[in-house]
């Protein structure tokens, strides 16, 4: 392991431990950039969540934030932002985190030529589409009022994260192709995952002033047609590569696991969590499965049709909608207007 990821990684156990374990099973270089990649989302999520008492210094630190990500003379300027930060009842963690900003972003600035501007270009996405969301913020906090909304905002929250895992193993593995297929099914293994969040995660965000779950069942009905969609992501990852195929598999599927147990579930009754032995059962389960294909593809349909009913989940996001000019000037990527209206983004 290089020093950096082992730097990473402690970072990562302390704010996602799941999504750190998995994390840990990828190869370099990929387990470093995934893990840097990481780490700076969620810098800019830390700013997103915090509890701001004005919201022009929200906007101002997102564009402190933006303008440090490409210009390092100007990075003096993020510690006015970050000991506004100190002074918010945020995680001892999260404010770790913010602390290591400055470091991270120079690692930013060390990767490869390709890869800098993979995660560049996609970072800067990801902090105009969240001071978009936070510039809607009305006095008592952010709400969606479509699923439309929740995609769209799913789509800068996590659906990037997917597309920079999609461009990142397209850089590193030749036999890995990156068209628009794949990348639109990157953005649905995003938006699954982040759904899944919002879902376990009501109660705290509607207590911290975020209403992000206009209807808890339609949410729920357009989490597992993302699904669908992020398993075609995981199967057109080459049998080859299986510690990244285990990355993606685990997450899916302990991705669904909570998706279950938050079914029934009062919201008001606080997060679910996967108890231990249960993990494991599904870790070790997919571990067995994960080189091949068939069988893999068995145990989703049959978690499918077992837990959520059987046949196909739901629409896959598709909307005649026009996308919102606001949104075309936010995201930078390759995915052209007709494709992110597959992902629902229309309005």
């Amino acid at each position: 392991m290089s020093e950096s990821s082992k730097r990473y990684q402690r970072h990562l156990d302390q704010v996602s431990r799941s999504f750190a374990f998995c994390i840990a099973q990828l190869r370099e270089p990929l387990r470093s950039w995934v893990g840097l990649s990481y780490l700076l989302c969620r810098y800019v999520d830390t700013i997103e969540d915090a509890p701001w008492t004005s919201s022009q210094n929200q906007l101002a630190a997102f564009d402190a934030v933006q303008a440090a990500v490409v210009d390092p003379s100007v990075r003096g300027s993020l510690e006015l932002v970050h000991a506004e930060l100190g002074r918010m009842p945020i995680r001892r963690v999260e404010l770790e985190l913010i602390q290591e900003a400055r470091d991270l972003l120079c690692d930013l600035d060390a990767l490869p030529t390709d890869v800098r501007e993979i995660l560049t270009e996609l970072l800067l996405s990801m902090i105009r589409g969240m001071r978009h969301f936070a510039e809607r913020k009305g006095a008592s906090g952010l709400k969606l009022r479509s699923v439309e909304e929740v995609n769209q905002y799913c789509f800068f929250v996590a659906g990037l994260v997917g597309e920079m895992l999609a461009k990142l193993l397209g850089h590193e593995q030749s036999r890995f192709l990156v068209d628009s297929t794949t990348l639109v099914n990157a953005h649905h293994f995003g938006q699954f995952l982040q759904k899944v969040n919002l879902l376990k995660d009501q109660q705290i965000d509607e207590k911290e002033g975020r209403q992000l779950l206009p209807d808890r069942f339609q949410v729920e009905s357009s989490a597992l047609a993302n699904a669908e969609c992020a398993f075609d992501f995981l199967e057109s990852v080459p049998t080859q590569e299986v510690e990244f195929r285990r990355f993606c598999a685990w997450s899916l599927f302990l991705g669904l696991e909570s998706l279950k147990l938050t079914k029934n579930m009062n919201p008001m009754d606080g997060q679910v969590k996967i108890e231990r032995s249960r993990t494991l059962e599904i870790l070790n389960g997919i571990s067995e499965l994960i080189s091949s294909p068939a069988q893999l593809r068995e145990a989703f349909e049959t978690e499918l049709s077992e837990h959520f009913g059987s046949g196909v989940t739901g629409e896959k996001g598709t909307s005649s909608e026009p996308i919102p000019a606001w949104l075309g000037q936010i995201y930078s990527g390759e995915l052209s207007f007709a494709e992110l209206r597959f992902l629902g983004l229309g309005s």
